[in-house]
């Protein structure tokens, strides 16, 4: 039976259910809820459209910020992410940049144990507002070992990101730029960028978008880049290495 198996083996095959079938199987009783539940609670999506904050997104924060969630026990991965075009189940919330910084902020502290965050920018709006508090939460990530920045405007500053110390994995992609190709050979066009490389131990790198990203490699110290995997995607177009 089910409940006979170790729990080590319950959770392996819990990890290939999908949320809503790990959901289902928490309701059958006690034991199997206790094994399934931090894999429920494994992953947190935030959703965000090209406005701003969906409701769904600005309860799901505001219950996050009583600290009283399994995501604040279990959650080790956090995506933010865009609404898919086609989703039309929830209405866009209004929320003042100030109001919307403290809710995000009460949000991220009670996620102590993230050790992947992803965020793909979409509505720059929200990133103004939002920038602070998540650079100022990625610094206090202890376990922090992988960061995924993607489609982010290329006026992104990453020396805010001083603090961040054990990533072991690092991609960053800029959006294109149509009235500038690339940056004046010679130069970099996101700040902090080296510095935030030179300060982990990466294990693997991707940079992708218009800046000129050899001049990134002879501002690193020696011994930086140590067994590093570079991945690229469109070589022809992006500076990935």
């Amino acid at each position: 039976m089910l409940l006979d198996l170790s729990l080590e083996l319950l959770q392996e095959i819990g990890s290939e259910l999908t949320q809503i079938d790990q959901a289902s199987l928490r309701t059958v009783c006690r034991d199997l809820n206790g094994a399934i539940l931090p894999l429920f609670f494994s992953v947190l999506v935030l959703k965000i459209n090209r406005n701003g904050l969906i409701k769904d997104t600005v309860q799901k924060l505001e219950v996050l910020g009583t600290g009283g969630t399994g995501w604040s026990l279990h959650a080790k991965t956090l995506r933010i992410i865009p609404v898919m075009q086609n989703h039309n189940i929830y209405i866009k919330t209004q929320l003042s940049n100030d109001e919307l910084a403290s809710l995000l902020a009460a949000a991220l502290t009670a996620l102590p144990r993230i050790q992947t965050f992803v965020h793909v920018h979409v509505d720059p709006k929200f990133w103004e507002c939002a920038q602070a508090p998540i650079f100022y939460f990625l610094n206090s990530c202890e376990n922090l070992r992988e960061l995924e920045l993607m489609d982010m405007p290329r006026t992104i500053d990453l020396s805010a990101l001083h603090r961040v110390r054990g990533l072991r994995k690092f991609a960053l992609k800029s959006i294109w730029d149509d009235s500038s190709a690339r940056t004046i050979s010679g130069t970099i066009s996101t700040p902090g960028i080296a510095e935030l490389i030179s300060q982990n131990q990466l294990h693997t790198l991707r940079l992708e978008g218009p800046a000129e990203w050899a001049p990134l490699w002879r501002m690193l110290p020696f011994g930086t880049l140590h067994p590093i995997r570079r991945t690229h995607d469109e070589p022809r177009q992006s500076g990935a290495f």
